[in-house]
């Protein structure tokens, strides 16, 4: 199970399940082990395949292992069914992880890496990819602690696909390159919470013709509140929008949105269930474009956009409900002083 002076270097660690119920790699409880230049194996188990477990013997104790140049593949065979983890991190446990590659394919429902009732992880110069997968999410987490700098994340989903689902934690986000493609319910990144992140791409579905896509949902539980510096988020799709604020606020400082689902699209879509007040949209130095609208906003939002492009088709409006403008322009091209928006 571990021991917390111990280094594994320059090894591979291989479990096949054989259809066992479960297959497990690494399980460390109560352990904080190095790993350098290690190969992780875990495959074909029936309900459970997991490239590393890291518990407590108490919900607040927990292993914190450190990951350096380290090779994770959980996989089933093709067709086969069951669940994958490539980390999954339970019992207040946190993982660093430094250049570190992810992979996890075949299987009904799949994690690169999972955390529950955990504190974290930090992640730097690493990569997740998920392929082949029903059911798929890069990284879920809900501990306070949790950290991503450079990592690319490549995930790829038959039906539902998320990025990144941050609704019961705290995410420090910085230089991600995130890819995602679904077929159904596609996003991102889900998050709610106080949230700021920086210079980071999110693809979702560009190019497709298929899903119900979000960029990045921003959900209030039981608050809501998102900064985006540097942002790009560009969403494709059936039906999309890139950021979608649900009795959020959100702040947006030289950030590209575009939207160019198939049937309808937004940049930016507000909307009120009756969560607390007051709520805010301020749009800085940014470009926002959707097929259809570049921002949707009602009541009890307050929305200010200044020095921005918003595009939309040049038949409509660009901005859809109250809001005031301050030097923006349009598709056009047309320069709006303000405070009326295109």
């Amino acid at each position: 199970k571990g021991a917390s002076n111990a280094t594994l270097s320059l090894l591979t660690i291989q479990c096949i399940g054989n259809e066992q119920p479960e297959a497990r790699a690494m399980l460390n409880i109560d352990a904080s082990p190095v790993l350098r230049h290690v190969d992780i194996y875990s495959s074909n188990a029936v309900n459970y395949t997991i490239g590393i477990e890291n518990q407590g013997s108490a919900p607040t104790s927990g292993s914190k292992p450190v990951l350096e140049d380290v090779t994770i593949q959980v996989n089933n065979d093709p067709g086969d069914a069951g669940t994958l983890y490539g980390v999954i991190n339970l019992d207040s446990s946190y993982s660093t992880l430094h250049n570190v590659d992810i992979h996890a394919f075949n299987a009904d429902t799949g994690f690169g890496i999972y955390n529950f009732d955990s504190t974290g992880f930090d992640i730097t110069d690493s990569s997740i990819a998920t392929i082949n997968i029903t059911s798929t999410t890069g990284v879920q987490t809900s501990g306070p602690l949790s950290r991503l700098d450079h990592v690319v994340m490549d995930i790829t989903g038959n039906g539902n696909a998320t990025g990144i689902d941050a609704l019961h934690g705290v995410i420090d986000i910085r230089n991600l390159d995130l890819t995602v493609v679904g077929d159904g319910y596609v996003t991102g990144i889900v998050t709610a919470g106080i949230q700021e992140w920086f210079d980071s791409t999110v693809r979702v579905n560009v190019d497709k013709s298929y899903g119900t896509v979000m960029g990045i949902a921003n959900i209030n539980l039981p608050i809501g509140n998102l900064t985006l510096n540097r942002f790009e988020i560009l969403v494709g799709g059936d039906n999309s929008v890139g950021l979608h604020n649900q009795d959020s606020s959100a702040s947006l400082n030289r950030t590209r949105i575009e939207a160019s689902g198939f049937a309808y699209s937004y940049g930016i879509y507000n909307i009120s269930l009756g969560g607390p007040g007051p709520l805010t949209l301020t749009v800085m130095n940014s470009q926002i474009q959707g097929s259809m609208m570049a921002i949707v906003t009602a009541p009890p939002f307050q929305t200010q956009i200044g020095a921005s492009y918003l595009g939309a088709p040049a038949a409509g409006p660009a901005v859809l409900g109250p809001a005031i403008c301050a030097g923006v322009y349009n598709i056009l091209f047309a320069f709006f002083p303000g405070p009326a928006c295109p």
